[in-house]
């Protein structure tokens, strides 16, 4: 039996919305790690035809990505059409940018680069969807 470094949180349908394939890599190497089933999507349109397709326990979103559409603008629309989904966004950007637009959203934010174990707390704090 192999065992994780990470604290297990319990295992979901993740979408990973990372336009930078090298955190998007590390990142699904940590959440694999935690029992996670994850798919990935590069850019906000692309995670949208996903949603539609397929049902996601829980959307780990970077804010800032090229497509048109910030990842604080697919968190609004995948509150309002998957209301049972939990989001959680990241971003490695900092600045008044980033903080003003984070200001007003709901919703759990890992600044990046995070650890594993940061991944595993904020996902522990993040109840899990409906079933």
């Amino acid at each position: 039996r192999v065992t994780s470094p990470y604290p297990l949180v319990a295992a979901r349908r993740v979408l990973l919305v990372e336009d930078d394939a090298g955190v998007a890599a590390i990142a699904l190497d940590l959440l694999t790690a935690m029992g996670m089933d994850v798919a990935t999507a590069e850019a906000a349109p692309r995670a949208l035809e996903m949603l539609k397709a397929e049902r996601f326990d829980l959307m780990l979103s970077d804010v800032v990505m090229p497509g048109g559409m910030t990842g604080i603008e697919l968190a609004r629309i995948c509150a309002r059409e998957w209301p049972d989904m939990r989001i959680v966004l990241t971003s490695g950007y900092a600045g008044e940018d980033v903080d003003e637009a984070l200001s007003d959203a709901p919703w759990p934010f890992l600044r990046k680069p995070y650890s594993g174990e940061q991944l595993a707390e904020i996902l522990g704090q993040v109840p899990a969807g409906a079933e």
